[in-house]
Parts: C-alpha cells; structure tokens; sequence
C-alpha cells in the first residue's frame, strides 16, 4: 500500500511540474514577444524624434544663418527649473519658449534616455535653435 501510495504521490507531482513548466513557458513566450515589440516602438520613436530634431536642426541652421545675417547675435532664452518641477513642467516652459517643437517628443526622448528624474534645478541659458539633445544636456547637467 505504502507502494503504491508514494508511485502516485510521484507522478502526481511530476504531471504538476510538467504542467507548471509549460504553462510557465508560454508565458515567458508572450512577455518576451511583448518586450521586444515595446523595445521595437522605442526605437522606431527614437528614430523618429532624432530624425524631427537633425530636420527642426537643420531649418533652425538656416533660419539662424539668415538672422546672423541681419542682426549679427544669437538669440539666448533663460528658463528656471524650480525644485519639485517634473519633466512634463519643464517641457511647458521649453515648449512655450519656442525652444521645442513638441513636447511629447521631447518627454519620449527625455524618457528613452533616462533622464527625466535628472532634471538640475536653475536658471539655464538655452540658445533658441538648439536640438533637443543639447536641450537635455543643458538642464541635466
């Protein structure tokens, strides 16, 4: 009897394992299919956004020329981060300083870059023009 009784205390454990690994690897399947398609849409928006900003570089470069040209000065905008400001504030200031075309693109890369908790509080002098990489490295530094 004690024979008996241990063979299906076995086997009924090993059917349990069995069942609990497969279940367990179709799952991991699904999260790591989900993983790569939320990495892909990173990249993609990544993509896209340093694409927006070498495009908004590259028409800032000419209408920069052309005002180098008639007033022969940079044009500089001040901002102040205060302490408890979040990344989406900083965005608004940038945004209604016309230092940034978008702010969702801007928070996108902010984010992608891991930077949005290391925003420095200040005043920062930013050059209008500039692209949003050296945006995100003159108020994180």
């Amino acid at each position: 009897m004690n024979k008996i009784f241990t063979l299906i205390l076995i086997i009924g454990i090993s059917i349990g394992l069995l069942i609990g690994s497969s279940i367990n690897i179709l799952i991991n399947k699904d999260y790591h299919q989900t993983e790569n398609t939320k990495k892909n849409q990173l990249n993609q928006t990544i993509n896209k956004t340093k694409n927006n900003s070498q495009n908004q570089e590259d028409n800032n470069q000419v209408t920069n020329k052309e005002s180098l040209n008639e007033n022969n000065k940079e044009e500089y905008i001040k901002i102040i981060i205060q302490n408890g400001f979040t990344s989406n504030k900083v965005a608004d200031i940038l945004y209604e300083n016309e230092l940034i075309l978008n702010k969702n693109d801007f928070l996108i890369l902010l984010k992608s870059l891991d930077l949005s908790s290391k925003l420095r509080v200040g005043e920062k002098t930013i050059k209008k023009g500039s692209s949003m990489i050296e945006i995100i490295n003159i108020i994180t530094n």
